[in-house]
């Protein structure tokens, strides 16, 4: 059996979209700010310990990878920037602002 669903989360009016490709887990937030309020939920479900369980967690912004858990070591600008212990991805970063503008 094959079941295809995607899960919508709501954090403070904030919807983050939750879904799988493959071995990998993507996590789709509105905006690069909005990336900052995953590290609550982090707590619950460390994604480091879901992604070794999926393969690997990608976070996208406007359709853009901004950065990976369980895909080589954390940086700490993604702590940062995001406060998860990720490694970002400075192209998706880019697309992601510019898709913001326009």
């Amino acid at each position: 059996m094959d079941v295809d669903a995607e899960l919508r989360l709501e954090r403070d009016g904030t919807e983050f979209g939750v879904w799988t490709e493959g071995d990998l887990l993507v996590v789709a937030a509105p905006s690069l700010r909005a990336l900052g309020d995953l590290a609550s939920l982090e707590r619950l479900v460390p994604a480091d310990a879901l992604a070794t369980r999926v393969g690997a967690v990608e976070l996208r912004v406007r359709r853009a990878t901004v950065a990976r858990i369980g895909d080589g070591p954390p940086s700490r600008v993604a702590r940062r920037l995001f406060g998860l212990d990720a490694r970002v991805r400075w192209p998706g970063v880019a697309v992601a602002a510019v898709r913001a503008l326009g």
